[in-house]
């Protein structure tokens, strides 16, 4: 997958999409350029391995989140909420959780034994950025470099280490909880707002 910013698309790297079996997870970030966004939106109705990701950090943004979508059914998006530390009130309102939220749909007892091992967020997963940092996590320690290492060498620094593969709920908070093990896994939501979880429980 190579993550990029729709404003930095260029008519030659759209071009070398077509036929890549490479995916490429576009950005979509607020205030939108409508002109740039009808290009890349008309380019992804011709190439399905293109994924449009709207960064939200307001209803408002929300909104006209939903009605581009709508509006193109044709394409594949999602809608990402971003945290800005301005915020609060709409993670708040809309992020955190509720215990409704939680028994919202039924978990089998394995998913619950894979929370209190592995973080499903990040686990098998590896980030290599522009500079050829290799992370476990886009925010978490460097393991390493492209260059430098190979990715056994970073698999078993990680698996020894522990920058965000087996993060799990076990802070204070979460492991007084009833919950602790029923929530989604450690996101970078909490790392970034720092926050140990993201409840009104």
């Amino acid at each position: 997958h190579f993550w990029i910013n729709y404003q930095n698309l260029t008519e030659t790297t759209l071009n070398e999409c077509i036929g890549l079996q490479n995916h490429y997870d576009v950005l979509i970030t607020f205030p939108v350029n409508n002109s740039r966004l009808i290009e890349i939106v008309a380019f992804c109705q011709k190439n399905k391995n293109i994924k449009l990701h709207f960064l939200i950090e307001s209803a408002e943004h929300y909104e006209t989140s939903t009605k581009i979508i709508k509006k193109h059914i044709d394409i594949v998006t999602d809608i990402i909420p971003v945290y800005n530390k301005n915020n609060c009130s709409f993670f708040e309102e809309n992020i955190y959780l509720e215990k409704e939220d939680i028994f919202s749909e039924i978990m089998s007892m394995r998913k619950i034994f894979c929370n209190q091992k592995i973080n499903s967020n990040d686990f098998g997963s590896l980030t290599v950025l522009a500079n050829g940092n290799i992370n476990a996590n886009i925010i978490a320690n460097s393991l390493g470099n492209i260059a430098n290492n190979s990715l056994l060498d970073v698999i078993y620094k990680e698996m020894i280490e522990n920058t965000a593969w087996r993060k799990v709920r076990i802070s204070q908070k979460c492991s007084e909880c009833l919950y602790q093990f029923l929530c989604p896994s450690p996101s970078n939501y909490e790392l970034v707002i720092d926050k140990s979880s993201l409840c009104h429980i």
